[in-house]
């Protein structure tokens, strides 16, 4: 969050993720050029979706 992701090192980190194993979700206001990259995607203001993303982790316990 706060980032586009689209230089590095930052930009390696989705990638190097990804090979690990781990599920990657990318929270943006708009599709970065990275979208291809991770598992998930939920776009938006992060005032809205930061809150909703916190919440449906919550409720999964």
């Amino acid at each position: 969050i706060g980032t586009s992701g689209n230089v590095y090192p930052a930009a390696a980190f989705v990638q190097d993720a990804s090979r690990a194993g781990v599920e990657t979700l990318e929270l943006n206001l708009e599709p970065s050029l990275g979208i291809s990259d991770f598992d998930r995607a939920v776009h938006g203001p992060a005032t809205e979706i930061v809150p909703a993303w916190v919440e449906d982790i919550l409720s999964k316990g």
